[in-house]
């Protein structure tokens, strides 16, 4: 029997957040103190950045501290707040929603049309199906015309068959 798998997902790339050099916060700047739940904390280590601009040096982290707590447990923590999340996942999905820079409007997005504001945009389509409905009706007055000189034509041809016979009959 085959085991049914899960799909993937197919999720969208983040945005690329920069990795900004911050110097290491000690306990006292974080928000959590000297307890999480009930327990006390031993130790606070920063998260290093795999992303380190020199290999073997770690200058760049992520704003995220681990947390050893007294009963021999981890916890991971904002450096920035009192966050604190059982993974560190957990606290890299608080940093982007909560402290992340705001995002520039229509980002990836071209907001310019040849330097046309939106409103303009807006009247310039309008005005391009107002023009439609105009060529659409200008194409039918042709074609009515056209069939209207083609039928003149015939008419025309067949007075002057009728001329040419009357006259080479003679």
């Amino acid at each position: 029997m085959v085991a049914a798998t899960k799909p993937r997902s197919r999720r969208k790339a983040e945005p690329k957040q920069e990795i900004v050099e911050t110097p290491i916060p000690s306990e006292e700047d974080s928000g959590w103190g000297d307890t999480v739940d009930g327990v006390a904390v031993v130790e606070v280590e920063p998260i290093a950045s795999n992303l380190a601009r020199n290999p073997g040096k770690s200058g760049v982290t992520l704003r995220i501290n681990r947390l050893t707590l007294a009963d021999g447990t981890y916890r991971f923590g904002c450096a920035d707040c009192d966050f604190v999340g059982a993974q560190r996942g957990d606290v890299q999905g608080h940093r982007q929603r909560d402290h992340a820079p705001p995002r520039r409007p229509g980002r990836g997005v071209s907001t310019e049309l040849m330097g046309l504001t939106f409103k303009e945009v807006v009247a310039l389509a309008e005005a391009a199906l107002t023009m439609e409905d105009t060529v659409t009706q200008l194409e039918e007055s042709v074609t009515h015309w056209r069939d209207r000189a083609l039928a003149a034509e015939r008419r025309s041809n067949a007075i002057e068959n009728t001329f040419n016979r009357l006259f080479d009959n003679k």
